[in-house]
């Protein structure tokens, strides 16, 4: 019986620890918005990026090959491409849950009908986020 009851404390003890460590972090958007990104960092597997959208927490991920993701232990990185004969854009949005910013970096490329470029501008934006214990 002491074994059995030493087995149960073990079980409840690792159950807990393998539980997923969560940062919840709230950012300041365009037109006075909101936008939350949740950190899931588990004690076994690969961290994952969740955004809140329509009332639910969905998985920040690749879509198709026109975007790449990469999380890491405190943040993560996500990279939307489009390229065509004319236009080439790339967004690069960047999270940091330990220091709690969100920064969005857009490049245009435009060019015309014989490939030549005829404009290249970018920008970035800095959002101002808070850590939720």
């Amino acid at each position: 019986m002491k074994h059995l009851t030493l087995l149960i404390a073990f079980l409840i003890v690792i159950g807990s620890q393998v539980s997923a460590a969560e940062t919840v972090m709230v950012c300041d958007a365009q037109n006075d918005s909101k936008l939350y990104f949740k950190l899931r960092d588990p004690l076994i597997g690969k961290s994952q990026v969740l955004v809140r959208a329509a009332g639910q927490w969905v998985i920040w991920e690749e879509l198709d090959e026109t975007r790449r993701s990469f999380v890491y232990d405190t943040g993560a990185k996500l990279v939307d491409t489009f390229d065509s004969k004319k236009l080439s854009a790339t967004r690069t949005t960047v999270l940091d849950f330990e220091f709690g910013t969100h920064q969005s970096t857009t490049r245009i490329i435009k060019r015309d009908d014989d490939g030549e470029t005829v404009s290249d501008g970018a920008g970035t934006l800095d959002f101002t986020c808070e850590i939720q214990q």
